[in-house]
């Protein structure tokens, strides 16, 4: 039984490192390629909430990219942060680490999801729940690993 519940804090918390790398690539292409072919969906969704479906003037896409850019530096260092938090007091199972990667992310996805559905931006408000989910479904699978003061059963 033990060793169950070893593998399964461990499976979660790769499951969580892995939503954390997948985060790191995904910002790194939206800050050196927010016009690329990768991103043209989620582009397209930009255009039909602010452009009226019309393709972007030189300028605005220009603006676009900037934001893009500026927004993925933001996630970049989240990201970093929160992989130090997994990997050493999440690790350890300390409580307070399974505190500031559940708030942290529900905070992100919860404003960011209201903010898309406030503009009526459908194709962000997929694409960043599916981003928060895929972070908060291991954190709240591995919330019974942090369940006592030291973190063990």
């Amino acid at each position: 039984m033990q060793r169950r519940v070893a593998m399964s804090f461990a499976l979660t918390t790769r499951w969580l490192q892995a939503g954390l790398v997948l985060s790191l690539l995904m910002s790194g292409v939206l800050m050196f390629f927010p016009t690329g072919p990768l991103m043209t969906t989620y582009n397209a969704t930009y255009e039909a909430t602010f452009w009226g479906g019309r393709p972007l003037p030189p300028e605005a896409l220009r603006h676009h990219a900037f934001l893009m850019g500026v927004t993925a530096a933001g996630v970049i260092g989240w990201v970093v942060t929160l992989w130090f938090v997994v990997a050493i007091p999440w690790r350890k199972r300390e409580r307070w680490a399974w505190h500031a990667v559940f708030w942290g992310v529900l905070a992100w996805g919860g404003v960011d999801l209201l903010l898309c559905l406030a503009f009526g931006n459908v194709g962000e408000a997929v694409f960043a729940s599916a981003g928060a989910g895929s972070l908060l479904l291991p954190t709240l699978l591995a919330r019974r690993h942090f369940s006592t003061a030291d973190g063990r059963r």
